[in-house]
């Protein structure tokens, strides 16, 4: 009886795995085995294959995909930020602990990218967090501009 050998080791398909640097997903029942997290900035074609799918296929990779956000210049980045809002509050909870951390760049990208672009009550959940940015701002959130944006969102909010 022959025994499971390299070869056959080498030709089963894990659930997750990587593949040249990129983050494969784990297929559901309504995601294709090839959709994958962005593997570099430049990858518009990660984030474009996940717009196709159901939000409910790829949520909870938020945390990774907010990572995108911690530089507004990548090419990822904005796409990546119409793809979250396109889930409303379900990515709160993954953005609070963008804002409980210490970037102020993140915070900063977070808010004009993401936040921005959703309407008050999605990101109601965060007030006590932009509150305490726009008014006890630490150094990095005052240099970086984070204090700024998030006075600019509350003060949208409160208008409306």
């Amino acid at each position: 009886m022959p025994s499971v050998g390299a070869a056959q080791a080498a030709t089963a398909t894990p659930r997750i795995r990587r593949v040249q640097n990129q983050k494969r997903i784990a297929p559901g029942p309504t995601m294709t085995p090839a959709a994958r997290l962005p593997a570099h900035k430049h990858d518009l074609a990660a984030v474009e294959a996940l717009a196709r799918l159901p939000a409910s296929a790829w949520i909870a990779h938020a945390p990774q995909l907010l990572e995108w956000l911690r530089d507004g210049n990548w090419p990822v980045a904005r796409p990546v930020a119409r793809l979250l809002a396109s889930t409303g509050a379900a990515t709160m909870p993954a953005l609070a602990r963008v804002f409980d951390g210490d970037d102020a760049i993140w915070k900063c990208g977070c808010i004009e990218s993401l936040l921005a672009a959703l309407p008050p009550a999605d990101w109601e959940s965060l007030r006590p967090r932009l509150q305490r940015l726009a008014d006890a701002p630490d150094p990095a959130e005052l240099a970086e501009g984070a204090a700024e944006a998030a006075q600019t969102l509350l003060r949208r909010r409160d208008r409306a």
